[in-house]
């Protein structure tokens, strides 16, 4: 005798190894903030217009998910790409500690969270093209993990935080158009994995620092 479609499947998905699904925990994780996303916002919008469908109870394991990027080998969590959601900011850096997060173009009109320096494994930080305002936070200059830092176009504001040279490993750090005030911090000089730095369209003032021109391995100076 055949046996129902829907108990196929449900023998299906009992039998795929725990070893090839994402964390328990960091599934658990991801649906309360789709729930958040949407609650906080006050948002009526059909959350398959966001790709955040497959963000769903009855999907065994979270890496199918759209804009959910894991570890082919752990099947951690390691990026979210939620560009053009609108979310607020809601991660529970203890579960989900991803290595790549976006969150360009949302327009977000707000101090950039303190929370998120609490994500210790980012490489990949996007913040460009919303409306975060004053100064960059002392929590991202935790992350030192962080290769590629982009925060332009924003309204961010103030002076360039005077240690953020301590970011070693960067490569990438974007902050043009923005208003940061002041001249470029000499600390800049310590990054020595630095490849491209974009300042331009600010309101930095002084000379450009000759030194600029002796990290090694820079090839792209937006100034």
């Amino acid at each position: 005798m055949a046996l129902p479609s829907t108990l196929l499947v449900f023998i299906f998905i009992s039998l795929i190894p725990p070893s090839f699904c994402c964390p328990v925990d960091q599934k658990q994780a991801l649906l309360p903030f789709k729930s958040h996303i949407f609650n906080a916002s006050n948002s009526s919008a059909d959350s398959s217009l966001f790709g955040l469908d497959s963000w769903n109870s009855t999907n065994p394991d979270c890496c199918t998910c759209d804009r959910v990027v894991c570890d082919s080998s752990s099947r951690a969590v390691i990026a979210l790409h939620l560009d053009s959601i609108n979310p607020l900011l809601f991660l529970e850096p203890k579960i989900l500690s991803p290595e790549e997060l976006n969150l360009d173009e949302n327009f977000f009109h707000a101090k950039i969270p303190e929370v998120i320096g609490n994500l210790t494994k980012l490489q990949h930080l996007s913040l460009q093209q919303n409306d975060f305002h004053a100064e960059i936070p002392s929590s991202l200059l935790k992350l030192n993990q962080l290769q590629v830092l982009d925060l332009s176009n924003n309204s961010l504001s103030m002076v360039i935080p005077p240690d953020i040279g301590n970011l070693s490993k960067i490569s990438t750090l974007a902050l043009s158009k923005n208003d940061f005030t002041g001249g470029i911090p000499p600390s800049i000089r310590n990054m020595s994995k630095l490849e491209t730095l974009k300042l331009e369209n600010n309101m930095l003032t002084g000379e450009i620092p000759s030194w600029l021109f002796t990290i090694k391995k820079l090839r792209n100076l937006l100034l």
